[in-house]
């Protein structure tokens, strides 16, 4: 919390909150830059102020090309069971932290 002397306001104070998610830590796969096998577990840290997760892989390491994309993941674990990977190419993965007032990075 930053607490500042709120301008033109006589002993008053302002408070900014920071209500952003923190950047999950990847588990597994354990690269979320390499291959990913089948069936695909995808799973993260927990991270502060996160309500729910926003997952995505992509076959660009750019994320230029989602392929596929999961929002409101309310755990640290995502099963990937119905995705159509293709055998031997690699994938990238990313998540995120959101919760209804902001969006973590990536």
């Amino acid at each position: 919390m930053n607490i500042q002397k709120y301008p033109g306001i006589k002993n008053g104070m302002h408070v900014q909150i920071n209500y952003s998610p923190g950047v999950p830590v990847p588990f597994n796969p354990v690269n979320p830059k390499s291959y990913v096998r089948l069936p695909v577990f995808f799973e993260w840290s927990r991270v502060k102020n996160a309500d729910t997760y926003h997952l995505q892989v992509s076959s660009s390491d750019t994320f230029d090309s989602i392929i596929m994309e999961v929002y409101n993941i309310t755990g640290c674990i995502y099963f990937a069971g119905v995705v159509r990977f293709v055998p031997g190419l690699s994938y990238y993965w990313r998540v995120r932290g959101m919760n209804e007032r902001a969006a973590g990075k990536f």
